[in-house]
């Protein structure tokens, strides 16, 4: 009897460090599922991406080509729609190909479910932009409408409908915790931003790095120190 293909899952989370997954930070944070998966899983300790932004990464990884190559020079580019991407490769094989959540446009060859960004976080400012003033708050509206709820539930209901006998690749992004963060105030109070110890300061580091790479570590030393325990919490 033949063996059924299997069924492939990417969880994608923008801008989770590696630390956090792997016990390494300073503040404890409750992580069951992940914990769950990884109790099951083989953890990678050395994996790096092709480059430091969510944009043209996404498309390295579903292509497998350099974001140059793909002439992805920054946000401002769109992936090209004739690039073969996995989810192409996997269609072609019989397997129904959905991307869920924060895909950036990056997934073409995927059937593709998006949800509107402002509304679904909370903010309309967003990414490199957040300020001390907007880059962290509570969602107040019920957390099933936040953005990582919604993708879930969106994941949900694709597999519900999808027929049994169908392999599937699916694609989910998850927005958090990429700036602006504004969770759901439930898990907003699960920890207390007093007690997150943050990294001391590296005053010489950015002489050492180019300086493109300098530009975000620029942007969170001009964050409060509440405001970056906000986020490290």
């Amino acid at each position: 009897m033949k063996e059924a293909p299997p069924n492939v899952v990417i969880v994608m989370a923008d801008e989770l460090r590696n630390g956090v997954v792997l016990h390494q930070h300073r503040h404890p944070v409750a992580m069951p599922n992940l914990d769950r998966l990884r109790n099951s899983a083989v953890t990678l300790e050395k994996c790096f991406c092709q480059t430091p932004t969510c944009c043209r990464s996404r498309g390295s990884f579903a292509t497998g080509k350099y974001p140059h190559q793909l002439q992805l020079w920054n946000h401002a580019y769109r992936f090209p729609p004739e690039e073969w991407t996995m989810g192409h490769y996997f269609s072609d094989h019989g397997y129904d190909a959905g991307a869920f959540g924060k895909i950036h446009g990056m997934c073409p060859g995927f059937r593709s479910v998006i949800y509107d960004v402002i509304t679904a976080t909370g903010s309309s400012n967003h990414g490199c932009t957040v300020s001390d003033e907007d880059c962290t708050n509570v969602f107040e509206k019920p957390e099933e409408e936040s953005c990582d709820f919604i993708a879930c539930r969106q994941i949900d209901k694709y597999l519900g409908d999808l027929a049994s006998d169908r392999p599937f690749l699916t694609h989910i992004g998850i927005y958090s915790p990429h700036p602006p963060l504004y969770p759901p105030r439930r898990l907003a109070e699960m920890y207390d931003r007093r007690e997150v110890e943050l990294s001391p300061a590296r005053e010489n580091e950015p002489a050492t790095k180019p300086e493109k790479q300098n530009i975000p570590r620029g942007r969170w030393n001009a964050l409060s120190d509440d405001s970056r325990k906000t986020f490290v919490g």
